[in-house]
């Protein structure tokens, strides 16, 4: 078999790294011939790269060039019709970058011109011949996932100063760039049209979808979430999940390694190029592609069974939804509105400031002092700032509240934003006792309003890795949780007792909701023993929380004394230790492996330990509020009643009492 004769239509770092991904196939196999670009000067470099022997500026001579038997299509988006269509009058077969054309309409043009001069004609999924995917579908087709119940894929960079992503006339947008390759993971999974599409997006000042999330249905029951951004970094994760199992592909879009259902990891190398370097992530991978189109031409097809003419016209559609639907609903930027200066406040603005000015942004600040909000606003850009709350809750500008005053003012601030229509993120604890939560609940599902207890812990990576070894039986039965939580906090105003104090209240918190979290059911029975001090307030403690199922919490916290601040969870089957429980940032697995998460850098240094994880929570917040929900399911009212029911249960046997305890709400 002669060798396939590649000609290159544009001379820009895709059509690069497709190039040098050539030179990793055996000579036999692909010859590179000719390169086109608008400018001369530019094809002419980039033949001298690769030794190709013939360059034209434009490109009509290329696909007049005889020796040309396939052109690989790696120009702008609005191009892509044009030359495709250049090239089938021309006799050449094509390989087209994705996406193929801007739209479905233009596609369908393209794919039925191809058929009509029984001519080869690709989108370049490129993922899709990369050994991961063939090992992920043969999983698929062996049923060991059991039936599939869930996609999940992130794929994001901040690339906003990119001008194919951000201007209009380029065909720019994330969706027709990064999106097609979360929406063709999904499909890959799927293999069925979507019987629903949601999403939501943002558009830059042009008009161009720079951030979207999108929801895709089908028949089976199955769901996709996806999330693309072109103005910040996501995790790119891959995740399939079913009922047998999950597995992970890491840089999904071209992955060489994956977590496997049984957590092994498996790994495939990609060669090094002969000439040139590579500009993008795994583009050796590009070779899988190329050596799949001289299978299919040699053996004389007109499409790739796996990126077939049907399913290129399928995600065609489907991006083609998701541009209008998300251009109509236009995810505007979180408004918040900041209740105290104090110092969790601080780390709260400043974990924001990681996040996208497009998706959080605080217009106000309001204090008991006047001169200390100001200071605030000033250190954090903020527009406005109050003395006092009720012009707070007054502001139009705003659509949250963050309440991070001590926590015997919590109710009456949430109260009050509430009646001014404003959802609620509220620093734990959420009040003194149950009967005030509750009240606070009631108005909240009243007045169709978010309301969070802030339970940070729950959304830090660490966390949500925890959960899947639990629910994924890696820990077998759990059993036992044991815990230390203490530092010196003895003279820290808000532990004194006008200010709602108490080790229970403050830092007694954690272990609880770590508990119920863990044993997801609330203790049968509390065993504690406390240590007053003048006030009557529980300044350490320790004791069993024994749940349903026989498992049990062995705690030990204290306001007075530094403590070892690790928890561990045991199980039948291992146990997993967590350093800094309440924030971690690593963990100790079941395998005795360390796993462990970094923090996005914020503008100023954190007060506390960890802080930059208040933004997890931020994040949570903005995207339940955009989807209309009134609380979060990692952290339900019915969890933060649960919590306060404990903390009440507690403070009553150690004889910790509030004035607030005897009135009714």
């Amino acid at each position: 078999m002669a060798p396939l004769r590649w000609g290159i239509a544009s001379a820009g770092k895709i059509s690069n790294d497709f190039c040098a991904a050539l030179t990793t196939l055996p000579k036999g196999h692909h010859e590179l011939v000719a390169v086109a670009a608008r400018s001369e000067e530019n094809a002419k470099e980039f033949a001298k790269l690769f030794n190709i022997p013939n360059y034209y500026g434009g490109y009509e001579m290329l696909m007049k060039d005889p020796n040309v038997d396939i052109v690989y299509v790696g120009a702008i988006n609005t191009t892509h019709l044009e030359i495709g269509l250049m090239a089938l009058d021309n006799g050449k077969h094509i390989l087209c970058e994705k996406p193929l054309t801007l739209n479905e309409k233009h596609s369908r043009k393209l794919l039925e011109k191809a058929k009509e001069m029984k001519l080869f004609c690709m989108e370049g999924i490129w993922s899709r011949f990369f050994p991961s995917y063939k090992y992920l579908k043969k999983r698929l087709d062996d049923g060991d996932f059991g039936d599939i119940k869930e996609v999940n894929a992130e794929f994001g960079f901040n690339i906003s100063n990119v001008d194919r992503l951000t201007k209009k006339d380029l065909g720019g947008g994330v969706i027709l760039d990064l999106g097609v390759y979360a929406i063709q993971f999904a499909q890959f999974v799927f293999r069925s049209e979507p019987t629903s599409i949601i999403a939501k997006g943002k558009l830059n000042d042009e008009g161009v979808d720079a951030e979207v999330e999108i929801e895709l249905k089908y028949s089976n029951g199955g769901i996709a979430r996806l999330k693309t951004s072109a103005v910040r970094e996501l995790h790119n994760e891959g995740i399939v999940k079913g009922t047998k199992g999950s597995m992970k592909l890491h840089n999904f879009w071209c992955c060489t390694h994956l977590t496997d259902i049984d957590t092994n990891v498996k790994e495939w190398p990609l060669p090094k190029p002969k000439i040139g370097e590579f500009i993008f992530t795994n583009s050796a991978g590009l070779r899988y592609e190329a050596e799949e189109i001289r299978n299919c031409i040699n053996n004389g097809l007109l499409e790739c069974p796996i990126v077939s003419h049907d399913e290129s016209l399928l995600i065609a559609h489907i991006e083609d939804e998701i541009r209008h639907i998300s251009k109509n609903i236009i995810m505007a930027p979180l408004r918040w509105g900041i209740a105290s200066t104090g110092t969790i406040s601080f780390d709260f603005a400043n974990a924001l400031s990681t996040l996208p000015v497009t998706d959080h942004q605080i217009v106000a600040v309001g204090a008991r002092s006047l001169s200390s909000a100001k200071v605030f606003a000033k250190k954090f850009d903020v527009p406005k700032y109050y003395e006092g709350y009720e012009n707070l809750m007054k502001d139009e500008e705003i659509d949250v509240i963050y309440i991070g005053s001590i926590v015997a003012t919590h109710f009456e601030i949430a109260m009050l934003a509430l009646q001014h229509n404003k959802h609620v993120l509220c620093e734990k604890p959420l009040t003194l006792n149950e009967k005030m939560s509750r009240r606070l609940f009631a108005t909240a599902k009243e007045k169709n309003l978010f309301f969070m207890e802030g339970l940070w812990s729950r959304f830090f990576e660490s966390w949500k890795y925890l959960r899947q070894r639990i629910d994924d039986g890696d820990l077998g039965e759990i059993k036992e949780i044991d815990l230390e939580f203490g530092f010196p906090l003895a003279d820290t105003t808000r532990l004194f007792l006008n200010n709602g104090g108490g080790s229970t209240l403050d830092l007694g918190v954690y272990p609880i909701q770590l508990s119920l979290w863990v044993f997801r059911a609330e203790p049968t029975k509390v065993i504690a023993f406390s240590k007053l001090n003048e006030d009557s307030l529980d300044m350490e403690y320790n004791g069993e929380y024994h749940f349903p199922n026989g498992g049990i919490t062995k705690f030990k916290v204290s306001c007075l004394s530094p403590l070892s601040n690790t928890a561990i969870i045991k199980g039948t089957k291992g146990e997993i230790v967590l350093p800094d429980f309440w924030c971690p940032l690593k963990l100790t697995d079941v395998d005795g492996s360390i796993k462990s998460w970094d923090l996005p850098k914020a503008r100023y240094d954190f007060l506390l330990k960890n802080s930059a994880g208040l933004s997890f929570e931020a994040e949570e917040a903005r995207r339940l509020i955009n989807d209309g929900l009134i609380e979060s399911p990692s952290v339900t009212h019915e969890e933060s009643l649960r919590l306060a029911r404990v903390q009440d249960k507690q403070r009553k046997l150690f004889g910790v009492h509030f004035p607030e305890d005897d009135l009714e709400y």
